[in-house]
Parts: structure tokens; C-alpha cells; sequence
């Protein structure tokens, strides 16, 4: 790979070199012998690309639909409720659902209810704790979209909001939404310009807000080589400059962009978009 999945440009110095392994590559028989991974900055936007054998990724392909079975196993139930019982101060998941609340009820000034559309639910805590924690009458509606088999039969089982299994494209056609969220799912995907064109056109014409969070690349620099973040499921990691490039390039306008170090101590980019810069009337 020599240009950059996200803008095409150029790939510039090797910022990581990582010669074992994750735990997901050897799940699919990827060995250690001549194993080589780089993370390699854009010498045009400033992402972090993750550049490996192309055959390799092909065998990570595989896991697009067993991630839950790899990573959890049969403890999926166990993990949700974890989180969940984590006080607010202990919990990432509780200051992202304030941070997307806090800014939607600054952005809308008519007080209607929204209608929200979380892509990627994983174990569900995101779109669980933004019900619990809006105030009466905020939202209208909420959907989940979540491919993973594992993930999807437990989100049906909290039986809390509608779930769907699938990816979000543009075959997708459930109305618009006010509110669309992608919480760590982004650096998934390798090159994420369909979904994101996907998520514009499900915006609301006027005062849709998408809200995108992914790791920052600066974890190359402050955590080992073995973290998850640095993994080899990861395609791309951002700054806050590199993540509003990306969205503007893909035709949104960034309304707030900045950094947080988590309560878990991960650090992480985050941005809220739209089509308009006009909030509703």
C-alpha cells in the first residue's frame, strides 16, 4: 500500500513497526514468521494508516462477522452488564452519552423529540445509557444497526430499542434521522467514504447531526505496541485535525471537533457534523 485510505495521498514515515501477531490474527493462522506491520503517517492528511500484507487482510476479512466469538467468546451478557454498573466518573460510555446529549440540546432550540440512529451498536451500553440519560420526551425513536451475529442477538435481548442486522449502505432505507453515531466503528472500516456518503444521505435536511468517535493516533506514541487500539482490526487512526478533514472532504460540515483522554485512559478523537450549519428553527 503506498497512498493513503483515506485521502489517496501519499504515505509518508513508519511511525510503528510491529513484528507479532493480535490475538485476531491468530485466531485466523496468521503466523509470526516474516510477520510485518507498520502504522504510517499521510503525508497529505495526517492520518495513521494501517499498512499490512494484503493477504493478511484478506484473512481478517473473515472475522467481519465472528468478532464477538474471538473476542468474548460466550461472554458477551457479562460484559454489557460490567459496563453498565460502572459509576459515572469510571465510564466512558456514560461521558460520551453526555457529551452527544448535552451537544444536541444546545443544537436544537425547538425542543423536538429526536429521532437516532446508532450504526455499529456493538454491545448496545451507547444507545441503553443515551435512553436512560435523555431528558423525558428528547428522543422519539431509536434504532440500532449491528452486523455481528453475537452482538446482534444480545441487543435483541435487551429488548430496550429496534435492532437491525446489517451494515449501513446505500441499500438502507429506514427515513431520516436527526441524530446518526458511529462510536468506534469508523477505524473498522477500510476505507469508510461509502458509509459516511450513507450517513449524510439519512441526515435530516436541516439540523441532522452525525457524530463520529474514533481512538487518536497519538496511542502510537503513549501506549505499548500490543494494545488494542494499535491492532491489527484497526485500519486508521486520526488527530483532530485528520478526522475534520476527512469529514469535510466527504462533503460535512464539522460543527465541534476535539480530544478527550477517557476514564478508561484511552484517548480519543471526536467530531459532530452536518449538512447545514443552520441548527432548526
Amino acid at each position: 500500500m503506498k497512498n493513503c485510505l483515506l485521502c489517496d495521498g501519499p504515505l509518508g514515515s513508519t511511525l510503528l513497526t510491529i513484528n507479532e501477531p493480535d490475538r485476531f490474527e491468530a485466531a485466523v493462522n496468521i503466523t509470526r514468521e516474516g510477520y510485518e506491520r507498520t502504522w504510517r503517517k499521510c503525508a497529505r492528511c495526517g492520518a495513521a494508516i494501517n499498512v499490512m500484507a494484503s493477504s493478511d487482510e484478506a484473512k481478517l476479512d473473515a472475522l467481519n462477522e465472528e468478532y464477538y466469538e474471538v473476542d468474548l467468546g460466550t461472554g458477551i451478557e457479562a460484559r454489557y452488564e460490567k459496563i453498565m454498573r460502572l459509576p459515572p466518573s469510571e465510564s466512558d460510555n456514560h461521558q460520551r452519552v453526555l457529551r452527544v446529549l448535552n451537544f444536541m440540546e444546545k443544537w436544537t432550540n425547538d425542543g423536538r423529540a429526536l429521532n437516532v440512529l446508532d450504526v455499529g451498536s456493538g454491545l448496545g451500553v451507547f444507545p441503553a445509557r443515551l435512553l436512560e440519560l435523555a431528558k423525558p420526551g428528547q428522543i422519539a425513536s431509536l434504532l440500532a444497526l449491528e452486523p455481528d451475529p453475537i452482538a446482534f442477538e444480545h441487543l435483541n435481548s435487551l429488548k430496550k430499542f429496534s435492532v437491525q442486522r446489517r451494515i449501513l449502505d446505500d441499500t438502507f432505507d429506514h427515513g431520516d434521522f436527526d441524530l446518526i453515531c458511529l462510536n468506534k466503528v469508523m477505524e473498522h472500516i477500510r476505507k469508510p467514504q461509502n458509509v459516511i456518503s450513507a450517513i449524510k444521505d439519512r441526515l435530516t435536511d436541516k439540523g441532522g447531526v452525525f457524530y463520529v468517535e474514533v481512538p487518536h493516533q497519538i496511542t502510537i506514541d503513549r501506549r505499548p505496541s500490543t494494545d488494542n487500539i494499535l491492532g491489527a482490526l484497526h485500519k486508521h487512526l486520526y488527530d483532530v485535525g485528520s478526522l475534520s478533514s476527512f469529514l469535510a472532504n466527504n462533503g460535512l460540515i464539522v460543527l465541534e471537533a476535539g480530544f478527550v483522554k477517557d476514564p478508561s485512559g484511552k484517548l480519543t478523537c471526536y467530531a459532530f457534523a452536518s449538512r447545514s450549519l443552520d441548527p432548526w428553527d
